[in-house]
């Protein structure tokens, strides 16, 4: 008589539910912080020339 064992679908199973498990984590983590938090934000500038900036959207909607 031969005897079945379901190992490897259960390995299987508890593998994809580990790596989904790291997944989740790993993205509610990254997404918790806020811009609020950062004490010494990074502040950009450059020098324009004339009086209007002009921006092409390539078809795509701008929000006012």
């Amino acid at each position: 008589m031969t005897t079945r064992t379901a190992t490897g679908r259960i390995t299987a199973r508890s593998v994809a539910l580990a790596g989904a498990v790291v997944v989740l984590v790993a993205g509610l983590s990254a997404c918790g912080a806020s811009a609020g938090d950062d004490t010494d934000p990074g502040h950009r500038s450059f020098g324009l020339q004339g009086r209007t900036l002009t921006v092409d959207s390539d078809d795509s909607a701008l929000a006012p």
